[in-house]
């Protein structure tokens, strides 16, 4: 756990003093336009929805512009007194031609979610948030009764979730609402929705193992960086999205334009120190990171998002020893670019 404090300290402390990278944060969640935004009710609605996607090996950035994009097309999707009613097939073609992702599982998903979610909720997913106040209630009321197994539930009705809604989702609805200020602060046992990022950081530091292992899968990793989370956050008064943003917007920033993860035919690259191209891009990469001296291990996104799990043990190249500093880092960057949305 001390790695892991060192990890999570440096990085939340740079990310309050919004040290680089962490200049025009652009997160998913704000792809919602402003005139969106503006109507708490179906923000909230379409960041519900969102969460159908969060999941596996969908890209959230992408999955956001994709449901803000079918919104502007077809906001009755987003109404749950409307779309529990929409017939499954024309509900499964709209959400396949969106995205091509288990089009048939999130369809009966969507249309029983919504379902739901009027019948318990008044079609409003932030009185859930008025009700869980704790993390454990939030499981009760958000991840699927069928599929997960918890201490505590009731018979009560409201206790049976919504389909496809397990921890993660939970912690991404959370996330979403709070982030957008459409609901009041979590308290603090609550962890960041932890996904490919978070597991990428906390592996590349190794402030977390898997002891004998070369390959682990999100499902096995998971539960081990939630507990990291729960404990540091505690430890230290970390922010569920003070936690969440540092350490995802490193990943998705420096991590997967770094020429240390680039991968051809899902094989890691060499990286070409010779090439004044690539050292420009380790300098505002890995080499800008304020991360650099704990990361050890190259973590590649394509294994995870073609295959589902993780490599654990490819150690990161480091510069050779010949090549001066000069060389190397001619113009440190010191503002992250703006990104439209």
């Amino acid at each position: 756990m001390r790695r892991a404090t060192l990890v999570v300290q440096t990085a939340v402390q740079a990310y309050r003093q919004r040290a680089y990278p962490y200049q025009n944060i652009l997160l998913p969640q704000d792809m919602l336009p402003k005139s969106l935004r503006a109507d708490k009710g179906t923000a909230a609605l379409i960041l519900f929805y969102s969460c159908h996607y969060m999941r596996g090996t969908i890209k959230s950035g992408y999955a956001m512009r994709k449901i803000v994009g079918l919104h502007a097309q077809s906001p009755e999707f987003f109404d749950p007194h409307h779309a529990m009613q929409l017939p499954y097939e024309e509900v499964r073609k709209r959400l396949h031609a969106m995205i091509p992702y288990k089009s048939e599982q999130i369809a009966r998903s969507w249309i029983e979610n919504s379902r739901r979610l009027v019948l318990h909720w008044h079609g409003d997913p932030r009185i859930i948030f008025s009700v869980a106040r704790k993390q454990s209630d939030l499981y009760r009321y958000v991840t699927n009764r069928v599929t997960v197994r918890l201490q505590g539930r009731t018979g009560n009705l409201n206790e049976d979730g919504f389909l496809g809604f397990q921890k993660k989702m939970a912690n991404m609805l959370a996330y979403f609402l709070e982030s957008c200020r459409l609901v009041q602060p979590f308290p603090q046992e609550t962890v960041p929705p932890v996904d490919f990022h978070h597991l990428r950081i906390l592996i590349a530091t190794q402030s977390i193992h898997v002891p004998g292992r070369t390959q682990a899968r999100y499902e096995e990793l998971r539960p081990i960086g939630e507990h990291v989370y729960k404990v540091l956050m505690k430890r230290h008064n970390i922010g569920m999205r003070e936690l969440g943003d540092a350490l995802w917007l490193l990943s998705s920033r420096l991590c997967s334009e770094s020429p240390v993860t680039e991968t051809r035919d899902g094989e890691l690259m060499g990286v070409d120190w010779d090439n004044p191209e690539v050292r420009t891009r380790y300098v505002r990469t890995c080499g800008s990171c304020p991360l650099q001296q704990y990361c050890t291990i190259a973590v590649q996104a394509n294994v995870y998002y073609q295959k589902g799990y993780f490599e654990l043990t490819r150690v990161r190249p480091q510069p050779p020893k010949h090549l001066k500093s000069s060389d190397l880092f001619p113009d440190a960057p010191r503002v992250f670019p703006k990104k439209s949305t």
